[in-house]
């Protein structure tokens, strides 16, 4: 009998192991569906901003990233997705003007609201030019704006320009011919693709908009500024000549002739490759008749780093600090002090008398390379929110759109319809005019149509009302957003 309990007791064993298998079984599947389900809730749409870049946009989530967003960039949400234990947001966005959808990480962008205080400081500029200025606000609250009222004509400007501006040969289809007209690979750029880097509104937005900002010195970049811009540099070291620290030579000479630090940072990581491992000719200094002469602004290199080498020769720049400071002192004399205090003026001379003649960087796309390496020095230093000032130029007879040269799948296409600035007064526009009071609030439902197309309030419009909550005339303002401009102003009565 003993030995028949103790089969029975193995027996039991068996089953309760079996079973606690299966019940472990059943909550590792519980909790793997619970980690893995996908819940979708549709929304009221709203607008988001990417707030870093370098965003991953889904075409479905699980799924390799289509697209990689700039900062910045605009995208409305249609619904909140929970998956894989995190927070997504399902997006619809414009490509060439098709209707596209995706996925982005909830925690990657920032919720749009319009600031209704902030339309008076736009009404300085034109139309066109407010909506992205709202988005840049939304980002970057903390900086300011005024316009350049420039009276040249934008079209004879960009032809003034296309015998100035020059691109390498790496971007083939922006060239107006093959033919190299400097050094051993610059071709002149097309009249479009001036066209496209001319027109400030298509440069306001989160990646470039730095390009305007005024170039005289902030005190809020300090020496720990420098030295985290310069920490992943070959310029992280110290100076032999000096014993300083190229941080601290930078800092000494930004306010010496009163420029941006950041941008002499930026500007001499991009002249003298300060990325690279070994550093441009003018940046590591080159030997002339037994002495190192180095020039770590390329000024003066206009056919090649020889021409730079023998103004540093001429300036005797037998040392960095020297050509630092020489450098720097170039710049504020010849530019920053002379009406061409941003990226974006320093190369597109607005104020010269023959416009390209005063041009301190004759490659078209440099505005654009550079301030790269100012938006990434603000990052990494945390200084991006800072207060800061843009001065952004108007021209006379503006197009309505300019579009870049080169189409297809590029992120310069997403969301264009902010090109299209489609005025609110050729809009159908339905409301009733006498509307009663009703829990002490009284405004009446408004529709607006662009032909069969039925516009978001909070997408393509939004409404502020003047005394809505009392008997009597009342009115609404409507003011476009997006693809969409102008206001219009209408009265109502409460009754």
């Amino acid at each position: 009998m003993a030995k028949r309990r103790k089969r029975v007791s193995k027996k039991r064993k068996q089953v309760r192991k079996r079973f606690l298998l299966a019940f472990l079984a059943a909550i590792i599947a519980s909790g793997a569906y619970l980690f893995l389900r996908k819940e979708e809730t549709s929304v009221a749409h709203y607008i988001v901003l990417t707030k870093a870049g370098r965003v991953n946009l889904y075409d479905a989530l699980g799924h390799q990233a289509r697209y990689k967003l700039e900062r910045g960039t605009p995208l409305i949400v249609v619904k909140e997705v929970r998956s894989f234990n995190k927070n997504y947001l399902g997006v619809r966005y414009d490509m060439d003007g098709n209707t596209s959808y995706g996925y982005v990480d909830a925690s990657d962008v920032l919720r749009y609201h319009f600031d209704e205080s902030f339309e008076t400081k736009l009404s300085v500029f034109p139309e066109s030019y407010r909506q992205p200025l709202r988005y840049l606000h939304a980002l970057s609250p903390s900086w300011t704006y005024s316009p350049i009222k420039t009276q040249l004509d934008f079209n004879q400007a960009a032809l003034s320009y296309t015998n100035k501006a020059l691109i390498p040969a790496s971007h083939p289809e922006l060239v107006r011919s093959q033919n190299v007209v400097e050094g051993k690979n610059w071709r002149y750029a097309s009249v479009d693709t001036v066209r496209y880097y001319l027109d400030p509104r298509l440069h306001l937005n989160a990646s470039q908009a730095l390009m305007f900002e005024k170039l005289s010195y902030n005190p809020q970049e300090d020496l720990r500024v420098a030295k985290e811009i310069l920490s992943d540099t070959n310029m992280n070291g110290i100076d032999e000549s000096t014993h300083q620290s190229y941080a601290e030579i930078f800092v000494n000479v930004a306010k010496k002739y009163n420029v941006s630090l950041s941008n002499i940072l930026s500007r001499a990581i991009q002249e003298a490759g300060g990325t690279s491992p070994t550093p441009s000719k003018g940046g590591q200094g080159v030997k002339v008749n037994g002495k190192t002469y180095y020039n770590i602004f390329n000024i003066g290199a206009n056919t090649g780093y020889q021409d730079g080498i023998n103004y540093a020769v001429k300036m005797n720049w037998d040392n960095r600090e020297k050509a630092i400071d020489g450098g720097v002192a170039y710049l504020a004399n010849h530019y920053t002090q002379n009406k061409q205090d941003s990226l974006y003026l320093q190369r597109f001379d607005l104020y010269s008398k023959h416009l390209g003649t005063h041009s301190y960087m004759t490659n078209i796309l440099a505005p654009v390379d550079e301030v790269k390496h100012i938006l990434k020095g603000y990052l990494k230093t945390n200084t991006l929110l800072i207060e800061r000032h843009l001065e952004i130029p108007i021209f006379q007879n503006m197009p309505t759109q300019t579009n870049y040269p080169l189409r297809g799948n590029i992120l310069q296409n997403i969301n264009t319809n902010l090109q299209k600035n489609r005025p609110l007064s050729t809009l159908s526009l339905d409301y009733k005019q006498d509307v009663a009071l009703e829990d002490g609030i009284g405004q009446p439902h408004i529709q607006l149509t662009d032909g069969s197309y039925q516009l978001e309030e909070g997408i393509d419009y939004v409404v502020s009302y003047n005394h809505q909550h009392q008997r009597g005339q009342a009115s609404f303002l409507i003011t476009g957003l997006n693809g969409y401009c102008g206001t219009i102003k209408k009265n109502y009565l409460i009754h």
